[in-house]
């Protein structure tokens, strides 16, 4: 994009400089990442603000705002150049942000149902009743594990956070608790 300048001569107008339509309607054409980056980090912050209002959890926030900047790139043919990008952007946040909620309530629902004992649809009796009863077997800091993951539906960075300890170490526990699980 070209503008001009005070002697009437023709010069390139620096990506920052532009608004975010232009930006995006560029983006849109061209797919061309340092665009991108330029937009992406003006909203950013603020998306990660609204996701964290709309999740609570730090890393659900910033997985909500990773899955709208993806969201963004593949659907960016449906924005309608010369449109606010602003509210696009945040209509797509919010509704990744209700994706991950609903995906919360399903998971606490499919716990409650295996912790109050009731038969569960993907398991037949045994498997549940044999599920129910490994459970009851381990450790209770694995059990507290398990609830974290299935019950609530946390993240291995949210239950690092809960535990007080590092991501990797969760990652490295889970890992040894299923590898005994199988055996």
């Amino acid at each position: 994009m070209t503008c001009w300048n005070d002697e009437t001569m023709i010069r390139p107008m620096s990506i920052e400089n532009q608004s975010d339509e232009a930006l995006m309607t560029r983006f849109r054409e061209t797919l061309d990442g340092e665009v991108f980056r330029v937009l992406v980090s003006r909203h950013i912050e603020s998306g990660f603000r609204v996701a964290t209002g709309l999740l609570g959890g730090s890393s659900a926030a910033d997985d909500a705002v990773q899955e709208a900047l993806i969201r963004i790139v593949r659907s960016r043919r449906k924005y309608k150049p010369g449109k606010p990008f602003a509210p696009w952007f945040y209509t797509i946040l919010r509704n990744v942000c209700a994706d991950i909620r609903r995906r919360r309530v399903r998971r606490a629902v499919l716990y409650e149902a295996f912790a109050a004992d009731l038969p569960s649809r993907t398991l037949d009796d045994g498997a549940f009743v044999r599920a129910r009863e490994i459970r009851a077997g381990l450790p209770p800091e694995d059990a507290r594990l398990i609830d974290l993951r299935f019950a609530h539906g946390y993240s291995s960075a949210e239950i690092a956070e809960q535990l007080g300890c590092s991501t990797e170490a969760v990652k490295k526990r889970f890992q040894r608790l299923f590898s005994q699980l199988r055996r």
